[in-house]
C-alpha cells in the first residue's frame, strides 16, 4: 500500500469546509476596561476557559452557570456593557444551567445588539448562528457581512471563517485571492488553522502564485501549534521532497505527531511507513493496528491497508475472507484500489 493523496489535492474550499469543525460561539476574553466587571464575573462563575476555537471532540460537559452570574451579565448588558451581552447570549444559546434556560432566539438578539454597538465578538457570534441557522434563519450572506465586521474589528477567527466563505463561494462570490488575504490576516493574528488553509492555497497556486517553500513554512507553523492535518501535509512534503529535500524519517515523525493530534490521514500514512519501513524500522503489527483504527473511523485507505496485511498474513494471521470484507468496506468508502482488490479476491479461481 502506498501513501495516500494529500488533502490539499482536493479543491481547498471543499477541504476546508469538510475537514474543519463548525465554528462555535465565544465569550468575551481578556480585560478590556469597559467589560472587566461583568465579563470577569461571568467567566469566573462559569469556570470556562474559552480559547476562541471550537471545542475539542468529544466536547466537555457544559459549564454550570449560577443564577447570580446570569443576573450579573444581564444587568451589565442592560447597562450598556456589550461584552456582557455577548457572554449572556452564549449562556442562553447553550442553556448553561441555573438561571440560563436555553433560548437561541434571545441569544441571537443579544449578539446582534452587541454587534450593532461595535462589539467584534458579537458580530462573530451572530455570524456563527446565521451560518448554522440556530436561533435565526440560516443566512450565509448575512453571516459573511458579520464575519467581515468582526474581521475588520480585529477578530482573527472571523477573518478565517470569512476566508472559508470566499474560498467556497458560500454567501459571497467565490474569490480565492480574497480568501488568501483573509487567511493571511487570520494566520498572522494567531489562528493556526488559517495557516494550514493558506498553505493549501500556496501549494495549489490558487489565488496566490504557487510557492511550495511558503506552503511548507505555513504547514510547519500550524503543526507546531497543534493542527493535526498540518502535520500530515508537512509529513507528505518531507516524504515527497516538495519544497524541501526528501526526509522519510522526519516525515514519519510528523505523521506520528499528526496521528497523535487526531488526523486519521496521518495515522494511515504512519501505518504505510511502518508497513514498508520508510523512515523508521518496519513494524507490520503496529501498521496493522493503525490501519484497523483508521478503518473503524470510516477511513477507506485504512480498511484497504488492513486488508492487504490480512491477505498476506503480515502483522496478523492470514485471513483472506476478512481481507475481502475489508476491501469491500474500503470500496464502499470510496477507495478505487480497494474495489479492484475486492473484485480480484472474489473472482473464482481460474
Amino acid at each position: 500500500m502506498e501513501a495516500r493523496r494529500r488533502h490539499r489535492q482536493t479543491p481547498p474550499a471543499a477541504v476546508a469546509l469538510a475537514a474543519r469543525p463548525a465554528p462555535g460561539v465565544r465569550m468575551v476574553q481578556g480585560a478590556r476596561a469597559a467589560d472587566v466587571a461583568a465579563a470577569a464575573l461571568v467567566l469566573a462563575a462559569a469556570a470556562v476557559g474559552c480559547a476562541g476555537v471550537p471545542p475539542p471532540s468529544p466536547a466537555p460537559e457544559p459549564p454550570v452557570v449560577t443564577s447570580a452570574a446570569v443576573a450579573a451579565a444581564r444587568s451589565a448588558c442592560e447597562a450598556g456593557t456589550t461584552g456582557a451581552c455577548v457572554s449572556l447570549g452564549v449562556m442562553l444559546g447553550a442553556g448553561a444551567g441555573d438561571g440560563a434556560p436555553r433560548d437561541p432566539e434571545r441569544a441571537a438578539a443579544l449578539f446582534a445588539r452587541a454587534c450593532d454597538a461595535g462589539e467584534a465578538l458579537g458580530c462573530y457570534d451572530l455570524a456563527v448562528v446565521e451560518s448554522t441557522g440556530i436561533g435565526v434563519p440560516s443566512n450565509p450572506a448575512a453571516a459573511a457581512r458579520h464575519y467581515g465586521a468582526a474581521c475588520d474589528g480585529g477578530d482573527a477567527a472571523a477573518c478565517a471563517e470569512l476566508g472559508l466563505l470566499y474560498a467556497s463561494g458560500a454567501g459571497v462570490g467565490q474569490d480565492a485571492g480574497r480568501a488568501a488575504r483573509l487567511f493571511t490576516a487570520a494566520c498572522d493574528g494567531g489562528e493556526a488553522q488559517a495557516c494550514l488553509d493558506l498553505g493549501n492555497l500556496y501549494s495549489l497556486g490558487d489565488g496566490v502564485p504557487r510557492n511550495d517553500a511558503r506552503a511548507l513554512a505555513l504547514y510547519a507553523a500550524a503543526c507546531d501549534r497543534g493542527v493535526a492535518n498540518a502535520c500530515f501535509d508537512l509529513g507528505v512534503d518531507y516524504a515527497e521532497g516538495t519544497g524541501t529535500a526528501p526526509d522519510p524519517a522526519r516525515a514519519a515523525r510528523l505523521y506520528r505527531r499528526g496521528c497523535d493530534l487526531g488526523s486519521v490521514a496521518a495515522c494511515v500514512d504512519l501505518g504505510v511507513a511502518l508497513d514498508h519501513g520508510r523512515g523508521l524500522p518496519a513494524d507490520p503489527v503496529a501498521a496493522f493496528e493503525l490501519y484497523r483504527r483508521a478503518c473503524e473511523r470510516h477511513d477507506a485507505e485504512g480498511c484497504y491497508g488492513q486488508g492487504t496485511l490480512l491477505e498476506r498474513g503480515r502483522g496478523a494471521p492470514r485471513d483472506p475472507a476478512r481481507a475481502l470484507a475489508l476491501y469491500r468496506r474500503g470500496c464502499e468508502l470510496g477507495d478505487d484500489h480497494a474495489c479492484d482488490e475486492a473484485a480480484r479476491l472474489a473472482a473464482p479461481p481460474r
